[in-house]
């Protein structure tokens, strides 16, 4: 029997963007369209990213390039998202160092790679474990998570001043000022029986607030409470059991004050 010949380097590639790919999916679920605020990277690693972008586009001039940063990025940087948000890659992952141990391997099989040294057998043969434990974990989870709706709550939509938003980011175009009101209703589709409770706070803490049957919500702009203000509406069932720790979902609602 012939043994079939491993491509490291399209291993690497391809085992680099099933992970992008994996930490963004998460990573939106979780925050909407700021996921990319909550990466938990540096701000060189993010000038790097945004270097080798730019660096691509002058390569390929005239050609569409890869917009999205992080498919610029490392192992190293991978590993570093998924452990600085454990808490929330956890259920991906499983084991916290088992996942930190293979990352950490095929960060040092890449760099072999990169100066045309050629791994061992034995190396290529464990890079072929690590890579399919990782995929078989992120397609488990992935087939969990469209399973979900059964048991947790479903976001369908959020109503501010009149205007529905489909996505779990609200960007508020227009500027408030001191005396405004934004009203806000949002819209979840429970599971069963489960009765739901809702949660807006100030920035991004589940800790601050109080929990409310009710879906609806008043902000009135206060005096001096100018610049980009940032609230973040919780929600979740009652039952024992949760998608994250504290809650279930989450919208993020942004809005200028002017004077």
């Amino acid at each position: 029997m012939v043994e079939e010949k491993i491509d490291v380097d399209k291993s690497l590639r391809d085992i680099e963007n099933f992970l992008r790919n994996n930490i963004m999916y998460i990573l939106k679920n979780q925050y909407g369209n700021d996921w990319e605020k909550h990466l938990g990277v540096t701000e060189e690693r993010l000038e790097v990213w945004n270097n080798r972008m730019l660096e691509e586009g002058k390569r390929l001039k005239g050609q569409s390039i890869e917009n999205r940063k992080i498919y610029y990025s490392d192992f190293y940087d991978l590993k570093t998202i998924i452990i600085k948000n454990w808490d929330i890659f956890k259920n991906c992952f499983g084991e916290k160092k088992i996942i930190e141990h293979q990352l950490s391997q095929l960060e040092s099989f890449r760099n072999p790679n990169a100066h045309n040294r050629d791994l061992l057998d034995y190396q290529k043969h464990l890079l072929v474990g690590y890579i399919g434990d990782i995929k078989n974990g992120i397609m488990k989870f992935r087939g969990d998570i469209e399973k979900k709706s059964t048991y947790f709550p479903e976001y369908d939509s959020i109503n501010i001043n009149g205007k529905i938003y489909k996505n779990k980011s609200a960007h508020l175009k227009e500027l408030f000022r001191y005396g405004d009101e934004i009203e806000i209703s949002v819209y979840i589709i429970a599971p069963n029986t489960q009765k739901l409770l809702y949660k807006l706070s100030d920035g991004y803490c589940v800790s601050k607030g109080e929990w409310t049957s009710s879906n609806h919500f008043k902000i009135k702009i206060e005096d001096k409470q100018y610049g980009k203000i940032h609230k973040t509406l919780y929600y979740k069932s009652d039952a024992e059991y949760h998608l994250y720790k504290d809650y279930d979902g989450l919208i993020t609602i942004t809005y200028t004050v002017v004077p």
